[in-house]
């Protein structure tokens, strides 16, 4: 099913978590050098956040296992701005 999503941070009273693990494409424009963000478990006594931010070329770019609750950052590379990257089986917040 398709569905948007507001996802910035200045988005009051939005919620973007699904429940269980979950997969969404987004939209990256053209003249984008990076992508950043916030990610978190879905509460704290939930398990650590999970799933992995891939590039528009099937590339595992950031592995949000491996990371606390907090900032992201991932660079994009010349040619995969414009493009549809995606989160893979995610559980928590993004924004």
């Amino acid at each position: 099913m398709r569905v948007t999503i507001p996802s910035a941070m200045e988005t009051p009273g939005v919620k973007n978590q699904f429940r269980g693990a979950w997969t969404m494409y987004f939209y990256v424009p053209k003249g984008t050098n990076q992508i950043a963000g916030w990610a978190s478990r879905i509460a704290s006594w939930a398990p650590r956040i999970s799933g992995n931010l891939v590039d528009p070329a099937g590339n595992a770019v950031l592995n949000f296992s491996k990371s606390e609750d907090g900032w992201f950052s991932v660079p994009v590379k010349a040619g995969q701005d414009g493009k549809l990257w995606k989160f893979v089986n995610v559980q928590g917040d993004r924004r």
